[in-house]
């Protein structure tokens, strides 16, 4: 009876651990993504300084979710996103405007990718 419930309660502490972790990476994923869209549509209409503004706050959050991503995920996705971040507040820093855009699209797509990589499917499964 005792392996019984320590079995049970392997079982709910694991389901509890993986709920959390499904909802915390896509919860994170869709605000990262919201943020970066936001930055692209301030650097298209030329407010260079509210994407600045945009990618340091996106940088902070991200800098700050990255080591519960990182136990959850694969270090080196993390790591790419992280340094397509980094890339980004450069080229907001330098008005490179279509730099930005194309890796705010890299980020926004690995960040889709974390996302729908959590989602429970048979190609996910298997």
């Amino acid at each position: 009876m005792k392996r019984g419930i320590i079995a049970l309660l392997i079982v709910i502490a694991v389901a509890a651990f993986t709920l959390y972790q499904y909802f915390y990476i896509t919860s994170s994923a869709d605000i990262y993504i919201e943020m970066l869209s936001t930055a692209e549509e301030q650097i298209e209409q030329n407010a260079i300084t509210d994407a600045q503004e945009t990618v340091e706050k996106l940088d902070h959050r991200f800098t700050l979710g990255e080591r519960t991503m990182e136990i959850f995920l694969q270090h080196s996705d993390v790591s790419e996103i992280a340094l397509n971040i980094a890339m980004l507040r450069r080229y907001s820093q330098t008005g490179d405007i279509s730099e930005f855009l194309a890796v705010s699209a890299v980020a926004k797509r690995q960040l889709i990718n974390l996302s729908n990589a959590q989602t429970p499917c048979i190609e996910n499964i298997l």
